[in-house]
């Protein structure tokens, strides 16, 4: 019912998510009619993940996958019943959040030279990641028509493909390409045979899925391998976000070029900064020198 009235794609990837979390919560608390379920269930079946090692803003992503479920067939059946998963409370909320640790120049530099000298996809891809601060499902999941060299301002664009559902809806965005991730598309342009995406090896043959474990899994081998030892996808988005900053860009300059979401109802109005505008502070972080010399 949930998927019906929601618009949910089944066997999309927040479907899957959800049903999983759903069926979770059945298996730890019984096969019943919703008006069956209490509150100290959902209360047990929290302590129950928590006790078990799940960190608590998975913890909190379970409970945001399962009450939307409880209060569709809660409003749809017009049941006078209480949603016993709404506002369910995870204790240290964050807490136990291992801090993401971010590039600095050097270590860029390192990765830069790295992706230079290997120039094959899986470089590519981390080329790209690296000067746009994109998901890395977002770059998984480009097809080659969401890369613009042609226009005035090159730009990636970032959109929702039956295969790659986006985070949020300021995920949708348009980034400049500049340093590492112009480098990174002009060589794929030039030399990729492409087929219906950039990165056909993330992409699942079945179901046309983006497989952003198995890139984690390899990018991490990646920077491992030449010492960046602790870093992830995320380091490259969080050094993205710290490198703006330090130019003191706007803040929400940076949550457009990231696609985090936006602060205010105020910053919703308009088109936003234009491909200029953010192309003229994203090459304020490049770093020049480098590239100047490939």
């Amino acid at each position: 019912m949930h998927q019906e009235v929601c618009g949910e794609l089944a066997g999309s990837k927040g479907s899957v998510s959800r049903w999983r979390a759903v069926n979770r919560f059945v298996e730890f608390a019984g096969d019943r009619p919703i008006s069956g379920y209490t509150r100290e269930q959902a209360r047990d079946f929290l302590k129950l993940l928590l006790s078990r090692g799940v960190k608590t803003t998975t913890a909190k992503r379970y409970l945001n996958y399962i009450s939307p479920v409880f209060a569709t067939c809660i409003r749809e059946n017009e049941l006078d019943i209480k949603n016993v998963f709404e506002s369910l409370r995870v204790p240290g909320l964050g807490q136990d959040a291992k801090k993401v640790e971010v590039l600095d120049q050097r270590e860029l530099r390192t990765l830069y030279a790295f992706c230079v000298e290997k120039d094959d996809d899986i470089r590519w891809l981390i080329a790209l990641l690296a000067d746009t601060g994109m998901r890395l499902a977002e770059g998984c999941g480009l097809k080659p028509e969401d890369i613009n060299l042609s226009s005035p301002v090159p730009f990636v664009d970032v959109m929702v493909h039956e295969g790659r559902r986006l985070k949020t809806a300021a995920s949708v965005r348009a980034v400049p390409l500049v340093g590492s991730a112009l480098w990174a598309a002009k060589r794929i342009h030039s030399t990729s045979q492409f087929g219906e995406y950039v990165f056909e090896r993330y992409i699942g043959k079945d179901d046309q899925t983006v497989r952003a474990k198995s890139a984690s899994n390899t990018l991490r081998q990646n920077y491992q391998s030449i010492g960046l030892v602790g870093k992830n996808n995320q380091s490259l988005r969080h050094s993205m976000r710290d490198r703006l900053r330090n130019r003191n860009a706007p803040e929400e300059l940076i949550d457009r070029i990231g696609g985090w979401s936006l602060k205010s109802v105020g910053q919703r109005y308009g088109h936003g900064h234009s491909l200029e505008v953010r192309r003229d502070w994203m090459q304020k972080i490049v770093d020049q020198s480098f590239w100047d010399g490939v």
